[in-house]
């Protein structure tokens, strides 16, 4: 797996406590066409697979749960599920973005 950022802190944690192997690679941002093809947005959040392209939080922390051993860092359940959403959300919003505009 190829992280394709800087890894924000919940998302590398994840990648470690899962023991996945990873290469972290360092693009920037790009409104290009052929870049937009990775990125729909043109942002750098995003991970490359053996079958593709996908970004978003979530998506890449439940993705690494589902690589690596050991318990599972996401939930079945749907409350528990829902307080997880809610959890990463709010590190997002309130941890992550406010560390990327300094």
């Amino acid at each position: 797996m190829i992280c394709r950022q800087q890894l924000v802190q919940h998302r590398q944690i994840c990648i470690i406590i899962k023991g996945v192997t990873f290469e972290e690679v360092h693009p920037l941002p790009s409104q290009d066409d052929a870049f937009k093809l990775i990125s729909p947005m043109g942002r750098v959040h995003f991970i490359e697979t053996n079958e593709g392209f996908f970004s978003k939080s979530m998506a890449i922390i439940e993705y690494i749960d589902k690589l690596g051993s050991g318990r599972s860092l996401t939930a079945t359940a749907p409350f528990q599920a829902a307080k997880i959403h809610e959890l990463a959300r709010v590190l997002e919003l309130y941890l992550e973005a406010p560390t990327r505009h300094h």
